[in-house]
């Protein structure tokens, strides 16, 4: 199912996907990485909560509030499905 929705998502022109589910099995990862790799993408976990940076965006499950005009996520939720990067 992550493989599936990353690997569509990258086909998409998707250059960041956010990885949020734990235990994806470790051939499934090999070949999103491969995929990534040729599509000149780049992807954060499995199992991760996201990325913070701060005063710019939040991206994934990380805690507290995006600034002003962020496209990152609202608090304590996804920005989108693994399908476009979560």
């Amino acid at each position: 199912m992550v493989k599936g929705a990353a690997l569509e998502a990258i086909d998409a022109g998707v250059k960041l996907l956010v990885l949020v589910p734990d235990r994806v099995p470790i051939y499934d990862v090999l070949e999103i990485s491969r995929a990534a790799g040729r599509a000149g993408a780049r992807f954060l976990g499995p199992n991760t909560l996201g990325c913070l940076s701060v005063g710019r965006a939040v991206l994934g499950m990380m805690g507290g509030a995006p600034p002003p005009r962020s496209s990152g996520s609202r608090r304590g939720t996804s920005a989108s499905p693994p399908a476009a990067a979560g």
